[in-house]
């Protein structure tokens, strides 16, 4: 029987998750739609890359719901370290999908805590 604290915890982490890939959604979709930073069309590399963020992040909220710490901790890996880190150094509003990655850690942290209380 989960304690109290576990529940907290676990719905804590599903919260986060769905509020960063809610973030990461709606900001894909302005860059990929109306991106104000450049005037030129998407090339086809982009639109993969920011449909890959678009997956992944649906996939982590899976993750979360299921409390699947480790395939949430992929998710934040494969979208992070290539994607995410770039946007997060760049100026601009795209540095929140970095930070949106970066709520996919601190769910997988949590959901690994919830486990050990």
């Amino acid at each position: 029987m989960p304690t109290k604290k576990q529940i907290l915890l676990v719905n804590v982490a599903r919260l986060i998750t769905a509020v960063s890939a809610i973030t990461v959604v709606t900001l894909v979709g302005i860059f990929l739609f109306n991106n104000p930073y450049s005037t030129a069309g998407m090339n086809r590399g982009t639109q993969w890359i920011m449909t890959g963020l678009v997956v992944l992040s649906l996939i982590a909220i899976g993750a979360a719901w299921k409390k699947r710490t480790l395939i949430l901790t992929v998710c934040f890996v494969v979208s992070f370290v290539p994607v995410g880190f770039y946007l997060l150094l760049t100026p601009g509003i795209f540095a929140l999908i970095g930070v949106a990655h970066l709520g996919f850690l601190l769910s997988a942290l949590l959901l690994a805590m919830s486990r050990r209380c």
